[in-house]
């Protein structure tokens, strides 16, 4: 899941379980594909398990190779800055084939995920859950889910609201998933279909949720 939904993934090891960690990360391709390794130029005047091991594989595999050196007490990131630049994020749009849930990838996942928050206002975990089912009419990862929506909120994308496990988008956050030429008003439409229900509850369930805009 790391490999498919990250554009980099940067570590910096300076303590036994980063060490660990490297070395896992080595060992298995998707990941060091994407992997940017910055380490303390303080103690890379041996060799050790890191420079002789893991972080060579690294720099074998990975599209950001080579590895960075930089000095942890007095850290400049702007290497680390250009080299995640150097592999721009694709702005080639293609279509979401809803087939199962199975066959698309977590990133579809994620996307699709972001949008329900996004059309839906607020929306709890089962919530979500319901409307996936729904298009996809088979069984679904419920735990996938959950993992998803976690990364979403870590990501700053979603975000809780009240005290009852309502997640809804963050205002200014643009998802990657938009509608196709011709389904824009679909969406707007049902946007404010949605709001016009919640609206009818006369503030009862922004009330509820306790924080979500428009709340009185």
């Amino acid at each position: 899941m790391i490999a498919d939904l990250s554009h980099a993934i940067v570590l910096f090891p300076e303590a036994a379980g980063s060490y660990a960690e490297v070395g896992y990360f080595a060992g298995v391709k998707q990941i060091a594909k994407k992997t940017i390794l910055v380490l303390d130029s303080k103690f890379q005047g041996s060799d050790s398990f890191i420079s002789m091991g893991p972080a060579r594989k690294i720099d074998k595999i990975s599209m950001y190779a080579g590895n960075i050196q930089i000095c942890y007490d007095n850290p400049d990131f702007s290497c680390v800055i250009s080299r995640i630049k150097r592999n721009k994020f694709s702005l080639n749009r293609r279509k979401i084939l809803f087939s199962t849930y199975n066959d698309i990838s977590n990133f579809e996942r994620m996307c699709i995920i972001h949008k329900c928050c996004e059309i839906l206002s607020v929306a709890t975990f089962d919530d979500i859950v319901f409307v996936l089912k729904g298009v996809f009419s088979a069984r679904i990862s419920t735990e996938n889910v959950k993992q998803l929506m976690s990364i979403l909120v870590g990501s700053g994308f979603i975000r809780r609201v009240g005290s009852y496990g309502h997640y809804c988008a963050v205002e200014g956050r643009k998802g990657f998933l938009f509608p196709r030429e011709g389904f824009v008003e679909k969406e707007s439409s049902l946007k404010l279909e949605i709001a016009s229900i919640c609206d009818d509850t006369e503030g009862e369930f922004y009330r509820l949720i306790d924080g979500v805009a428009n709340a009185s």
